[in-house]
């Protein structure tokens, strides 16, 4: 067991001591001497399976490369026992509901939010969000994530610093799913969903913060099977979808990404966010979610795969399952990068930060390879500082080279076509036969009712408004896609003010792709047979370059 934590410097705490634990397995608490023989608080926890040790351990030193530096260590301490250090931090839940014990806590409130929505911290809970959604977990409850606690003891009111994450136990929850007997499978695979409803509820006009009650917390989804697949259309809308407060149990019903618990069903979060100003709150996030996203994807299989090799002891009997999981991990960040590629404003945020990217990898990198005192780390050092670079140059620099052409004057007038064709919406008399049509509202004070394709393109209109700069190149493409589908499902009962209303837009962008052979290029994809409304850029960049580096006639008809 080279490596581990050795479990007989464990001092057992009294249990009238002890902070009171919900853990499902045994756990204990106490003190374990560090090399400079000073104490420092760890948690034992007993599990029930290699595989949940396993997971344990692999996953949380994962997420403290990816969240930050206050993630606590883990280590193992023993079969099927897991040594996780203590951290000091106010979680969500004391914040939202814990002065019903403990009345000082509503005190902690208004500072707990100013510190949470600082711009770092936004980036903070998006890194643990993220990495949650890649890591699979299942229970990230608002137990287990909050901020860390910066001010000396007993001083009032606290001081809080950084996000971080605790009890890694149900990551990977797929494995966790498969790994379970026909019998109680059944169980994990119509699992509760824990969620607060974004509907108004009692928010505190001193501190802005909504203490609701346990109100439909803990509901059951019956007949589905947890699914953890990432898809384009949930990476593109689950935050924009989030701030408006359009997740509820129909919505939650139809996500593919399905854990049990996650903070992105705590209507309650909604009151943190609303004194950030409407016109930067959607792009502080949209940012946040491409640079978390970008560090995750951007990390080389190897230092993912050093850092969950030596995670755990080296028991032979955990090699087999080691495997296993190292290859979900590996697994799923291919899945998340399929997902995320396909995303022209991610290309577009890689060309404009690729240094940004390169140092946040390499500075988290170099936080685990050396102790937090600045020592070469004894787990890690010598076996990771093998792989060099820890970013994946590569695949950065393809990613990034598709995005540099959306720049200057390219991105100026995508900019003025997206507004004309917004214009054309807004004001076309657009007619629907019989019982079609979508209601809208388009403005403040503007409702229409719309077609189905131009119903669709002022949905992406309005996410457009709410984050401009990160959604410039993602709404010219979807324009041009519902054109496309507009265009090939034509019907002798479409008015002819709405094939006006259409025809407009396809001048629009037909304009555009005369003079910008990007969209150009995106155009002739949307013709092709079997074409998706969001292309592969990774596996086109090649055909991509190509076509941006020559000049011909529009490749469309």
């Amino acid at each position: 067991m080279e490596g581990d934590k050795k479990s007989t410097n464990l001092i057992e705490i009294r249990k009238k001591d002890a902070q009171p634990s919900k853990s499902a397995n045994p756990t204990k608490r106490g003190y374990i001497l560090r090399k400079d023989e000073a104490q420092k608080i760890w948690f034992q926890k007993t599990l029930s399976s290699r595989q949940e040790v396993l997971v344990e351990c692999m996953a949380g030193e994962i997420y403290r490369y990816l969240i930050g530096p206050s993630q606590p260590k883990i280590r193992t301490a023993g079969l099927n026992v897991i040594l996780s250090e203590s951290v000091n931090y106010r979680s969500f839940r004391e914040i939202l509901g814990g002065e019903k014990k403990h009345p000082e806590y509503r005190n902690y409130a208004r500072d707990y939010k100013n510190t949470f929505i600082l711009d770092a911290n936004i980036d903070g809970f998006v890194r643990v969000l993220f990495s949650s959604i890649f890591l699979e977990e299942n229970d990230l409850s608002d137990q287990n994530y909050g901020l860390t606690i910066v001010s000396p003891p007993d001083t009032t009111p606290e001081r809080y610093g950084e996000f971080i994450k605790i009890d890694h136990g149900q990551s990977l929850n797929s494995m966790r799913i498969n790994d379970k007997s026909f019998i109680t499978k059944p169980f994990y695979a119509t699992a509760e969903i824990k969620r607060y409803e974004p509907e108004p509820g009692a928010v505190s006009a001193v501190d802005g913060v909504d203490s609701r009650a346990d109100k439909k917390e803990r509901h059951t989804i019956w007949f589905t099977r947890r699914k953890y697949n990432i898809t384009p259309v949930f990476l593109d809308r689950i935050l924009d979808d989030f701030l408006h407060g359009y997740i509820n149990e129909r919505y939650i019903w139809a996500m593919e990404f399905q854990p049990s618990a996650l903070p992105l069903y705590d209507g309650r979060l909604l009151s943190f966010f609303r004194d950030i100003p409407e016109s930067e709150r959607f792009e502080k996030f949209e940012k946040a979610k491409l640079k978390a996203i970008a560090k995750i994807v951007f990390t080389k299989d190897d230092l993912y795969s050093g850092i969950g090799s030596l995670a755990s002891h080296q028991d032979p009997a955990y090699a087999q399952k080691r495997t296993q999981i190292l290859s979900k991990v590996l697994a799923n960040k291919e899945s998340l990068f399929a997902a995320i590629r396909t995303n022209l404003d991610f290309c577009y945020y890689c060309h404009l930060h690729q240094q940004e990217i390169i140092d946040d990898i390499n500075s988290s990198y170099q936080r685990m390879i050396h102790s937090r005192k600045g020592e070469e780390s004894d787990r890690y050092y010598e076996a990771l500082v093998r792989i060099g670079q820890p970013h994946d140059a590569a695949r950065l620099r393809e990613i990034a080279s598709v995005g540099q052409y959306f720049t200057g004057e390219i991105r100026n007038d995508i900019t003025v076509a997206i507004q004309q064709i917004r214009d054309i919406i807004a004001t076309h008399n657009w007619k629907i036969r019989g019982a079609g049509g979508h209601e809208i509202k388009i403005t403040e004070k503007q409702r229409k009712v719309l077609p189905e394709n131009a119903y669709e393109m002022a949905r992406s209109l309005i996410r457009y408004r709410f984050s401009p700069e990160m959604r410039t190149n993602r709404t010219i493409g979807e324009l041009a896609w519902l054109s496309h589908v507009a265009d090939s499902k034509r019907s002798v009962w479409r008015s002819t003010e709405t094939e006006q209303g259409y025809g407009s837009i396809r001048g629009k962008l037909e304009s555009l792709s005369q003079r910008t052979p990007a969209i150009r290029f995106i155009r002739d994809q949307y013709g092709q047979p079997n074409s998706e409304p969001f292309l592969d850029y990774f596996k086109l960049a090649q055909q991509f370059k190509a076509a941006m580096s020559r000049s011909v006639q529009p490749m469309f008809h």
